[in-house]
């Protein structure tokens, strides 16, 4: 698809739009730019509905821009990522570390509940598992490592509902951190956490979508 045939495209549909969904069509376009994930859950489950509903509207109008939207169907996650190499967030190796290490929970844990599940851990869970694969170390403060995860949180990756963060806050993973890090196999991820525990070069700095 051109350019070009994306605006015609977008136009046919965008025109057949009651006036209270092209509202509603701002609103969310400016929402997905935020957050890059929209994943169905009880208090936006209409948000994603909308997002699958209109997901044709909402491909052409970001295609124009060099963006891909889309709807994984599996995860029920909506998605915006870059086509090029534009805007993408850029991560410092700590930031890296617990991401692949959210990833790593998220598809150990999926393969012992349903995706209709929550899945989460205590941060006492993650805190030990990100000591086990040494990803860090007992220098690292809390507040460091919270600070990351209030980012993570940002981007709708995970949630948590006590700010105050105690041995037992329950942190959910969402299934968007699937979109976020896509590794085919668990050994994939393993090799890429050892490799940022080598601290190559290349890998002192990543981006994200």
């Amino acid at each position: 698809m051109t350019k070009d045939e994306a605006c015609r495209l977008f136009s046919k549909e965008y025109i057949a739009l009651a006036e209270k969904d092209k509202n509603i069509f701002a609103e969310l376009v400016n929402r997905i730019l935020q957050v890059n994930y929209i994943p169905c859950k009880k208090y936006n489950r209409e948000i994603y509905t909308f997002y699958k509903d209109n997901e044709k509207l909402f491909q052409t109008y970001f295609f124009i821009s060099d963006l891909d939207f889309g709807i994984e169907l599996n995860l029920q996650v909506a998605y915006l990522k870059n086509i090029g190499n534009f805007n993408k967030m850029s991560l410092n190796k700590l930031e890296s570390l617990i991401l692949l290490v959210l990833r790593m929970l998220y598809q150990r844990l999926s393969q012992e509940i349903t995706l209709s599940d929550e899945i989460s851990v205590n941060y006492s869970d993650l805190h030990k598992e990100l000591l086990t694969v040494k990803a860090i170390d007992d220098k690292i403060k809390k507040n460091t490592i919270l600070e990351i995860l209030k980012k993570y949180r940002s981007y709708n990756l995970i949630d948590y509902i006590n700010f105050d963060f105690d041995e037992d806050t329950r942190i959910v993973i969402e299934p968007s951190v699937m979109l976020a890090v896509s590794f085919e196999s668990m050994k994939d991820i393993v090799d890429k956490v050892e490799s940022y525990k080598k601290g190559n070069k290349e890998n002192e700095e990543t981006d994200e979508d």
